[in-house]
């Protein structure tokens, strides 16, 4: 019986070579198609929070507008914010940033921080390390280079160093054809190269 096991065992095939190769190269492009799902997703999330950003930001100036009188060509002024700081740092500090004359008229109107996911300083602002300025047509935070002109009666908000997938994403979401550079348009511009500038605009 022992002799008849040993023999059967004897003729079992184990893998071969080439079949191990093949498993091995199967594994590695399964791995590689789940890497670049999971890079897409990631420039996906991450184009979709910019722009829940940046409407955040024109959300707060166009309340700021609205309720305290803060003109759009004043977004660049120092009159309400305390010293020198523009008129993002109190979208992004809150009371903090506002001048001392001003804060019962800021209370008054109940607003808060729009998000704390803003970093840097208030000499320039970033978002997920994206340099970011708010601005109108009449001024606005220090420009970020290659920032697009804001038309008139608009609030815009522009993001610099922007790597062309994430770019890429955000054009999908918002359904625009691809292009390297979007010059035109009223809801979202883009500069030209690897690294661009990307600009939303809207309607207060």
């Amino acid at each position: 019986m022992a002799i008849a096991g040993f023999n059967q065992m004897k003729h079992q095939k184990g893998f071969t070579l080439i079949e191990l190769m093949v498993v091995i190269v199967l594994i590695g492009a399964l791995m590689l198609i789940g890497m670049r799902t999971i890079g897409g997703s990631s420039d996906s999330a991450n184009s979709a929070a910019m722009r829940s950003a940046a409407k955040s930001l024109a959300d707060g100036a166009s309340y700021l507008h609205s309720n305290l009188g803060i003109g759009l060509r004043n977004l660049g002024s120092t009159a309400f914010t305390d010293g020198s700081k523009p008129l993002l740092e109190v979208l992004i500090e809150g009371e903090s940033a506002v001048a001392v004359a001003q804060r019962e008229r800021y209370r008054s109107i109940g607003m808060r921080p729009v998000s704390n996911d803003f970093g840097g300083t208030a000499a320039r602002r970033t978002f997920m390390g994206y340099p970011v300025s708010l601005y109108a047509a009449g001024g606005g935070s220090p420009a970020v280079t290659g920032a697009a002109v804001c038309p008139a009666r608009m609030i815009c908000v522009a993001f610099s160093g922007v790597p062309i997938e994430l770019v890429e994403a955000l054009s999908s979401q918002l359904g625009h054809a691809w292009v390297d550079a979007k010059t035109t348009g009223n809801d979202v511009r883009w500069t030209a190269g690897t690294t661009k500038t990307v600009t939303f605009m809207f309607v207060p």
